[in-house]
């Protein structure tokens, strides 16, 4: 099998996924945000967001060390095992301990039981987390796709069955729970023929890979930090309720790009690129390729959000949550400047860059956090919002000069052209669709403009974006033909 075939029947299958998965996980929040009160889902950002920091350590960066170096020995796999479960039970110890902490930084003493059932995730995650990684390398994404449907589904299930059991936050707990449990033990079944780990390891042949990946825990662990800086302030200068106002629209906006858009492309482009790193013509055209690709699908969803605040709350999360409408325009536009970093992540890990890409998100923290909490402390969470977007459009174009040009060589003008044809594309949509809405009633806007915006960024693509629709016809045709 070629590596362009391997390449587009890995994207056909983690596109199955990931709409599986999203559909899934935006009808659970549609039917849990009329069940659940806002302060529910509060508590459970402010949760997630120190739990998103301490899962930086989990695995000691080992995975991204495996796309990055041939496959080792049986050996060394069962070290690598080993030292990222002992390292989770670890560190699932420490952050109980540190519950208490928390929920008093926060003022919140609900919190506390909240944070110790969900360091559980992380024993439970690490036990089957080699193997997804493994599978990933190896473009064995028809068994990923499986076994992530399964686990998101099973989560959902456990979410609705507490909601009606008056469970509260820990009808969200419940559903992180269930979902990572049925994924490890999935990926035991599925995923872990041929490399479960022995009693008999070399340890000392992990060293190499723990070095590498110490680079990657460093970056994951500030860019992570970075990106959770905002709800940690947020919840120091708010209630949960109004935490919920400002978070969840963040993280429905994060999750067009991270869970819907970026990881069909990404996921396969990674270990694409690593075994192409030795070329770095072909590096840069991969990688400016994979740029249009996730621009092409995540701008035009995000000028959606956009257009059509007040709703997509409505639908979404009902009325009680009317507040956050402004939150979805601001975040949208957010998320959209945001998207186009994603694939310069890929690029470095795929070419060796852990170091360069660590140095970058700690200085990037350094930068970010006065701002934000001089923001916040003067302005409220709208001025923090406000804060958030214009510290990405200036990250925007410091990433190009600090890490796609070094990493492939690409120019600026070669990065800038390669968003330009959505971009213009989403801009002539978004035009003609709020022209047309005029003479829509109220109640028929968010159906009827978000026909046009497809139709017409279709269109509009066809004559400036030609090269993202054949690639798009050339996934969707052989699925096509299986149908008919």
């Amino acid at each position: 099998m070629s590596l362009k075939y391997a390449a587009l029947s890995s994207t056909r299958w983690t596109t199955a996924s990931t709409v599986l998965r999203a559909a899934i996980q935006f009808l659970q929040i549609i039917i849990l945000a009329r069940i659940l009160a806002p302060e529910d889902f509060g508590l459970m950002a402010m949760a997630g967001a120190a739990t998103a920091v301490a899962s930086i350590l989990a695995d000691l960066g080992l995975s991204s060390a495996l796309m990055h170096f041939p496959r080792p020995n049986r050996q060394t796999l069962s070290a690598i095992y080993w030292l990222n479960l002992g390292l989770a039970c670890f560190l699932a110890a420490v952050f109980a301990l540190s519950a208490s902490p928390i929920a008093q930084i926060y003022g919140n003493p609900e919190l506390l039981p909240v944070l110790f059932w969900l360091s559980l995730v992380f024993p439970i995650s690490a036990a089957g987390h080699l193997f997804r990684v493994l599978a990933e390398k190896d473009l064995k994404f028809r068994l990923l796709a499986q076994q992530e449907v399964v686990a998101v589904l099973a989560g959902f299930v456990i979410a609705l069955i507490l909601a009606f059991q008056d469970a509260g936050v820990y009808a969200l707990v419940g559903s992180v729970l269930v979902t990572s449990a049925t994924s490890t033990a999935l990926a035991w079944i599925l995923l872990s023929k041929g490399s479960r780990p022995t009693m008999t390891s070399s340890f000392a042949n992990a060293k190499p890979f723990l070095a590498y990946g110490l680079h990657r825990v460093g970056d994951g662990l500030w860019n992570t930090l970075r990106m959770q800086a905002d709800i940690f302030i947020a919840g120091v200068y708010a209630t949960p309720a109004a935490v919920a106002i400002y978070a969840t629209p963040r993280e429905q906006c994060l999750r067009i790009a991270n869970t819907l858009v970026n990881p069909v492309v990404t996921r396969v482009s990674l270990p694409v690129l690593a075994r192409l790193q030795g070329d770095m013509n072909a590096v840069r055209t991969v990688y400016l390729k994979t740029l249009r690709m996730t621009a092409s699908l995540n701008f035009p969803l995000y000028c959606l959000v956009a257009l059509f605040p007040d709703e997509l709350v409505a639908v979404l999360l009902g009325d009680q949550w009317e507040a956050a409408a402004p939150y979805f325009r601001l975040f949208a536009i957010w998320g959209l400047i945001r998207s186009t970093g994603n694939p310069s992540g890929s690029l470095l890990y795929a070419v060796g860059m852990a170091r360069r890409a660590h140095i970058w998100n700690l200085l990037l923290l350094i930068g970010t956090m006065p701002p934000l909490w001089l923001a916040a402390q003067q302005g409220g969470l709208i001025a923090l919002g406000w804060t958030m977007l214009a510290l990405q459009t200036v990250i925007f174009v410091l990433a190009w000069r600090y890490l796609v040009r070094p990493a492939c060589g690409a120019r600026l003008v070669e990065y800038l052209a390669s968003i330009a044809p959505p971009l213009i594309s989403c801009g002539f949509s978004v035009t003609l669709t709020l022209a047309i809405i005029q003479f829509i009633p109220a109640q028929w806007e968010l159906i009827v403009g978000a026909g046009v915006m497809a139709a017409s960024y279709t269109v509009f693509s066809w004559w400036l974006n030609r090269i993202w629709l054949t690639t798009m016809v050339e996934l969707i045709r052989p699925i096509w033909k299986t149908i008919r």
